[in-house]
């Protein structure tokens, strides 16, 4: 099971493809019968937010292998979780990185710009700034 943004990697060195197994919570008891249906669930919520556990904010996704697994908690109640592998195309962006984008908006001391066809920025400007619509 895949989400894909069609977006075209094509060098860009912050958005980048990496295998790799996270684990979740079985939030809802259903999905213990269907496994990728819940991971699926899972990663569409978390589409475009930051994932700790891939270290980016997840914009696709390519699922290899979905298990249930059992634990027990140090208290000793049973809980379940699954365990997701797959292929995550992730945006790591880290302070200070420039971006490009394009300005679709500006409004009071705010400058609305979109990137990568799927992000959209809120840039705060001065009043010295220069700049229009399309740029």
């Amino acid at each position: 099971m895949s989400f894909s943004s069609f977006y075209d990697e094509g060098g860009n060195s912050f958005i980048t493809s990496k295998v790799k197994t996270i684990k979740v919570g079985l939030e809802d008891e259903r999905f213990e019968l269907l496994p990728n249906q819940g991971a699926f669930n899972y990663l569409l919520r978390n589409r475009l937010k930051y994932m700790t556990e891939l270290e980016g904010i997840l914009i696709d996704w390519q699922i290899i292998k979905v298990k249930v697994k059992k634990k027990m908690n140090a208290d000793l109640t049973p809980f379940k979780r699954l365990s997701i592998k797959g292929k995550f195309t992730i945006l790591n962006v880290c302070e200070g990185n420039i971006l490009s984008g394009e300005i679709i908006q500006i409004k009071d001391k705010t400058l609305i710009a979109r990137t990568y066809d799927i992000f959209l920025a809120h840039i705060e400007i001065g009043s010295d700034f220069v700049g229009k619509v399309g740029e």
